[in-house]
């Protein structure tokens, strides 16, 4: 994410001013037609500094789910996390494309993120090509979405490695709500094999998405191994 410089926010507030309704405490919105006057220098990026609405979701539901049944966790944000933290036990990653760590952990398994050569970022299947799935939508608007949970019981780390995360936050929101609901779980279970629970496993999923609520998860590919 970038954020305007101060002298550059300093420097267009002297030739427009606020709009009457305009809160002191909030930031200005510099509208999309007088960007084209700034910069790159102008900007600055910002790191490990905002959650999309989907990430904060879902970790407030994972983080629920884990006190109900009083199991100890550490909460970890962007860059406070090392692989050597990562061996130390069990992991939960939330996010794909805003969360590096998703990218790495899981190249090497049949259902990734990619981008490619692409400008539009979908979930891919490696082992069959001409599966892929993308978000519908255009300018922002999202209108539906993928998401993948993954459990790995041997990941890099050398341990159980949980994976929950959508193209955008409303897939990852999605993927979420799969994972703490145990209605959905119940109904995924209904149709895996036996030992399921043994197994390493991927689920795609695909959410609708109206004003920005994902509406409840379906499952439209799983693999099993």
């Amino acid at each position: 994410m970038y954020l305007l410089s101060r002298q550059a926010l300093d420097k267009y507030k002297k030739t427009h001013s606020s709009p009457q309704d305009a809160s002191a405490n909030l930031e200005r919105l510099v509208p999309p037609e007088d960007l084209k006057n700034f910069t790159g220098a102008d900007f600055f990026p910002l790191k490990d500094t905002y959650l999309t609405l989907g990430d904060a979701w879902t970790t407030a539901q994972i983080s629920s789910l884990l006190t109900s049944h009083q199991h100890p966790f550490d909460l970890r944000f962007g860059n406070d996390l090392s692989f050597g933290d990562l061996r130390q036990g069990s992991a939960i990653l939330i996010g794909a494309f805003n969360n590096s760590w998703t990218l790495n952990m899981t190249d090497n398994l049949r259902f990734v993120f990619e981008s490619g050569d692409s400008p539009q970022m979908h979930i891919q299947d490696r082992v069959d090509r001409s599966r892929s799935w993308w978000p519908k939508g255009s300018q922002g608007n999202v209108a539906g979405d993928y998401a993948i949970v993954s459990r790995i019981l041997e990941s890099k780390t050398g341990g159980i490695l949980v994976i929950i995360a959508g193209l955008n936050h409303e897939g990852t929101r999605a993927a979420g709500e799969f994972a703490t609901n145990p209605q959905l779980i119940a109904d995924f279970v209904k149709n895996s094999p036996k030992d399921w629970s043994k197994k390493n496993l991927q689920v795609v999923l695909h959410t609708d998405v109206v004003n920005g609520i994902p509406s409840l998860p379906k499952v439209v590919a799983v693999y099993f191994w």
